[in-house]
């Protein structure tokens, strides 16, 4: 009679372990199925850019994507917009792509306006070529082999606009060093 009990209480044992573990296997199969219906859906989306609605629950992807079409339409504002809610992202492969199309956006307006107005246009293609040249080069420290950001930023850095000459001061001072009135200060100091 004993062994009969201990025969019981084993396999009462093993149906319990059993059962959990195939609990947990459903539950498993559950989170996964969920997971591939949202990439899936995010998939579809990215397929059609143009319907997107970027809102607060919108994952990086389909803000990308929406990013790139938009820029792709030619409103360049609402495309940076977009790429800099999600510039900063844990995954550095996602951030060099975001931050390159930041950087060529950029890069592209200024030598729009270089190439419509020249120097007349000094501050607005300084200021574009000055984010392209910053972006571009974060995107460059995050990956070296990365051809197409180092080329975008050597051209960036070539097209840097001339200085703008600096008038002269016209003091007409008669003192000869402005060191002469303090006493212990030698001339040509900082």
């Amino acid at each position: 009679m004993a062994a009969i009990k201990k025969i019981t209480s084993y396999s009462w044992r093993y149906s319990r372990i059993a059962g959990i573990l195939f609990f947990t296997l459903i539950v498993g199969l559950i989170g996964e199925a969920v997971y591939v219906y949202k990439i899936h859906s995010i998939n579809q989306a990215i397929l059609n850019p143009a319907d997107i609605d970027v809102t607060d629950d919108s994952s990086a992807h389909e803000i990308f994507a929406k990013a790139w079409y938009v820029n792709q339409q030619g409103d360049y504002q609402t495309a940076l917009q977009l790429y800099s809610t999600i510039e900063n992202s844990n995954n550095t492969a996602f951030a060099e792509k975001v931050k390159y199309n930041m950087g060529t956006l950029y890069l592209k307006q200024a030598a729009k306006h270089w190439n419509a107005k020249g120097v007349w246009a000094y501050s607005e293609v300084n200021a574009l070529r000055s984010f392209a040249e910053q972006l571009l080069t974060e995107v460059v420290k995050l990956n070296n082999a990365n051809w197409d950001a180092r080329f975008n930023l050597e051209y960036a850095l070539r097209i840097k606009p001339p200085p703008k000459v600096v008038e002269k001061a016209d003091w007409t001072g008669r003192r000869s060093s402005v060191h002469a009135i303090y006493p212990g200060i030698p001339g040509g100091g900082p």
